[in-house]
């Protein structure tokens, strides 16, 4: 009789899976299910559980099936799914995408951008990468603003110093006069130039007499001196950047 009744069933749910055009629903209401839908799972109270599992046990899975999707329960957790070479962690984000963070290290298919080898990297990061242009080292984003400058894409130029040359300084001589008065005897050598000034103050020439004559005074802007590099980088807030390459 239990045998009788379980084969009814069986042959129910197998009418009603055709009479929905092989759907099959799974809900409290007598919902049918979508027409578009092999399984159509609703509920307003409960969710839909995927088989969780450890990264070990993920790539342990034999001859996956493309599209094969399960939930990662450690490292990058979330959900993955298989897209019939490797697997692939579920995000947002698209390959070549660029983004801030104060992460320490790569994440999630984030690759922090270090200036490291791309030969350090996975597998399917060296691809990404590579078919991204990146070249043997991953560009290097210290110190550097990301801008759409028209240099080649992720390439790192400019500098954020700069040095202002002679030539650069405004075409500027500032005149002025110095004005010698006699005030005592000066002491000094007059074939070498050396004057030696009383410890009044006072300034005469080598002869000891006291003059009250007017010089004029050329100052040049720039008197030759060693240029250095001025910093111009602005007040920032210091965080990392990534590029999604995937895992």
């Amino acid at each position: 009789m239990k045998k009788t009744i379980l084969l009814f069933l069986m042959a129910a749910l197998l009418i009603t899976t055709v009479a929905f055009a092989q759907s099959v629903g799974i809900n409290s209401d007598g919902t049918a299910p979508a027409t578009s839908a092999m399984l159509d799972v609703s509920s307003t109270a409960k969710g839909f559980l995927a088989p969780r599992m450890t990264s070990v046990q993920r790539t342990a899975i034999s001859a996956p099936a493309t599209g094969l999707t399960v939930y990662q329960t450690d490292g990058n957790k979330g959900f993955y799914f298989y897209d019939g070479a490797v697997w692939q962690m579920q995000s947002s984000a698209n390959y070549g995408d660029i983004k801030q963070g104060i992460q320490s290290a790569d994440h999630h298919g984030w690759v922090k951008l270090d200036g490291r080898l791309k030969s350090s990297l996975t597998a399917t990061q060296q691809s990404s990468a590579t078919a991204l242009g990146i070249g043997t080292n991953l560009p290097d984003a210290g110190n550097c603003f990301p801008v759409q400058n028209g240099s080649t894409l992720g390439s790192v130029s400019g500098s954020n110093t700069v040095t202002i040359n002679k030539n650069q300084l405004p075409n500027v001589t500032y005149t002025g006069t110095i004005e010698r008065v006699a005030h005592g005897a000066y002491t000094g050598a007059a074939a070498s130039g050396v004057f030696s000034m009383s410890s009044g103050g006072n300034l005469g020439n080598a002869t000891g007499g006291g003059i009250t004559d007017s010089y004029t005074l050329n100052i040049p802007l720039n008197g030759g001196v060693i240029q250095q590099p001025i910093d111009i980088t602005p007040k920032s807030l210091s965080v990392n950047m990534f590029i999604y390459l995937g895992l």
